[in-house]
């Protein structure tokens, strides 16, 4: 039986992390890789959708139903579009919409601490809580 799987990046100052979760949350495998700064926005999804395809691609007992992506910076979340990176050096690029051409699956784009701190709320240390505050320090403070 095919189960439902989804994939979570972790766009950092210094990485990339990929997650493969299942529908309760659990990490089925993972991947990490390093983020490079100035490398243009067309290039840079052409190589995270290898990686999530690598990621997915040893997995028999489930099929991929979306991407989650939270991105360090100013983020429009409505509309996918990073704003602005300052550990990437992008200005207003269609991250969402460049990941749906790629992989024709529906994507979320969040900045990385909301995205953080809705999944502790969500499946973690805020579960069941109606109030949450999360402080991320890392290579930005957010």
């Amino acid at each position: 039986m095919s189960v439902p799987l989804a994939v979570g990046v972790d766009v950092g100052g210094t990485k990339i992390l990929y997650a493969l979760v299942d529908a309760q949350g659990h990490v089925v495998e993972s991947l990490r890789r390093d983020s490079s700064y100035g490398m243009e926005p067309l290039g840079w999804v052409a190589r995270a959708v290898q990686d999530i395809q690598a990621l997915c691609g040893s997995q028999s007992h489930g099929h991929l139903v979306g991407v989650g992506v939270g991105f360090a910076g100013q983020v429009d979340r409505d509309n996918g579009l990073v704003q602005g990176s300052p550990n990437l050096g992008w200005k207003e690029v269609p991250l969402r919409a460049l990941f749906q051409k790629e992989l024709s699956l529906p994507v979320t784009v969040l900045n990385d601490v909301q995205a953080a701190t809705w999944g502790e709320w969500r499946l973690g240390g805020g579960e069941g809580f109606s109030d949450l505050v999360c402080l991320f320090v890392g290579t930005g403070i957010g």
